[in-house]
């Protein structure tokens, strides 16, 4: 629960005004992405492409710079922790800064050959990732992930 931040408190009072920032909401939201994003590495990215931008989708997928040809699978990924760390209502459109701690196998494969890169596809490991969510309009979900930290950070033998 984002409660015990100024994030979080800051979003609870803007979610009495506004039902978009309610906690739940966003808990949802996260694990709606949580689960495209492993559905792309399985098969389809295209719900990943609805919930997110094309930087965030990049980021999520192929995320070591300079090697195109690297892409980031994961597999039983589960949330098990966040907490809001920034809400900027004014900015338009607003945004809320969200610390995420999830559980996956993650591993690199080489997307021309197959060959896996770098990582173990059998031992999970905890992940923790800063994303930006972004309220959105016109569109069927109300935020969409704009940002990602590197989440093959600290894989073993990245390139």
């Amino acid at each position: 629960m984002p409660v015990g931040v100024p994030g979080g408190k800051r979003l609870l009072e803007l979610s009495q005004l506004d039902g978009r920032f309610d906690v739940a909401l966003l808990e949802a939201v996260l694990r709606h992405i949580i689960d495209a994003w492993q559905e792309a590495s399985t098969g389809s990215s295209t719900p990943l492409r609805e919930l997110s931008t094309h930087g965030a989708v990049r980021g999520l997928r192929r995320p070591v710079p300079n090697e195109p040809a690297c892409v980031l699978m994961v597999k039983d990924l589960r949330l098990d922790h966040w907490a809001v760390r920034a809400v900027d209502p004014a900015r338009q459109p607003p945004q809320v800064k969200i610390a995420l701690k999830v559980t996956a196998v993650r591993y690199l494969i080489n997307a021309i050959t197959g060959s896996r890169v770098a990582g173990s596809d059998a031992i999970p490991h905890a992940i923790e990732l800063l994303w930006t969510l972004q309220l959105t309009t016109g569109r069927p979900n109300a935020w969409e992930l704009v940002n990602t930290s590197n989440p093959a950070a600290a894989i073993p033998g990245l390139p």
